[in-house]
């Protein structure tokens, strides 16, 4: 599949190269039109004339320049004489000429920088035509061939007003949006880090109740339940307990922040008769070997109820 590069043809510069000898040439030039028809008339050229940016379409015609019947034994002879003969072969006919008498011409030509697209031997506007249309298309200009490189320079210049119009554009867009994205982007990342920060503190907060779950399955549970039995043991008949918590929170637990306990504290509470109760109770607890010190916390009296409240700290 080959797609036509649109508005390419109009810029194709030919050069008509007449010959007159084997080196003495003439040259007449035009661009070709949308449609691929020649401008008329064709003005005599110079190299030094012709558009350095112009693709080029070399037509040769002239001394040298030969025309047959293509009877199979001139095509052979034609054909298998590989880098003697530039040759094109269409409807019947053969059309020849040695390479040789074409290197002046060339030569000429390259000096000014001009490189052709294609040579055509004696071609008239029809052929100029087709070669245009199944030369210059997508598919050549993406080969790596010198037919390609110049029509991708003729490309490059035609689209280089285009493309700074769009960066331009994109600057100017730029300038407009960046600020709100950038903001946009600052609250993101914000409300990304905290989030990754509640979920450090939440996996923080599963490891310490997996480690306090690990300590009761090691037997610590199991010592707890001696120190809060012995502790209990030692209260007065007349002392009713309601609190008996070791190692106690320091505060409410809260979401995503790791638990604050008192360590190695015990804390008892209850409601006793008066306060004489709470001082014997105080005294027992004393004797208990695992007991450091103890802290009557708080005893607030409940005229409701006629008792006494009161908290007890132990530490152990």
């Amino acid at each position: 599949m080959s797609w036509r590069l649109s508005g390419i043809p109009g810029k194709i510069f030919v050069v008509e190269a007449t010959f007159r000898d084997g080196s003495d040439f003439s040259l007449r030039g035009g661009h070709f039109g949308a449609e691929a028809e020649p401008a008329e008339p064709a003005e005599p050229a110079e190299p030094a004339a012709i558009p350095k940016r112009a693709p080029l379409l070399l037509v040769v015609s002239g001394f040298g320049v030969i025309a047959k019947e293509a009877t199979p034994e001139i095509e052979s002879r034609v054909t298998s004489a590989a880098g003697e003969y530039l040759w094109s072969l269409e409807g019947g006919r053969i059309t020849f000429v040695r390479i040789s008498q074409l290197l002046g011409l060339l030569a000429s030509l390259g000096e000014h920088g001009l490189h052709p697209l294609g040579t055509l031997l004696a071609a008239d506007n029809e052929q100029i035509a087709a070669f245009i249309k199944t030369n210059v298309t997508l598919r050549t200009l993406l080969r790596p061939t010198e037919t390609g490189s110049i029509l991708g320079q003729l490309l490059f210049h035609r689209l280089k007003l285009p493309m700074l119009g769009v960066v331009f554009f994109a600057l100017a867009v730029n300038v407009l949006v960046a600020p709100r994205v950038w903001e946009s982007y600052r609250r993101t990342h914000a409300e990304l880090t905290a989030r990754q920060r509640q979920t450090e503190q939440a996996g923080d907060l599963s490891r310490q109740k997996q480690q306090a779950m690990s300590e009761f399955g090691r037997g610590l549970g199991r010592r707890y339940a001696i120190l809060c039995d012995r502790t209990a043991a030692a209260a007065p008949r007349e002392i009713t307990l309601a609190t008996l918590a070791v190692q106690p929170l320091l505060k409410t637990p809260e979401e995503g922040r790791p638990l604050q306990l008192r360590e190695r504290e015990m804390a008892v509470g209850g409601s006793a008769p008066d306060s004489r109760a709470v001082a014997d109770y105080v005294a027992a607890l004393q004797h208990l070997d695992f007991v450091r010190s103890i802290r009557l916390a708080s005893i607030e009296q409940n005229r409701d109820a006629g008792t006494v409240n009161f908290l007890i700290t132990i530490e152990l």
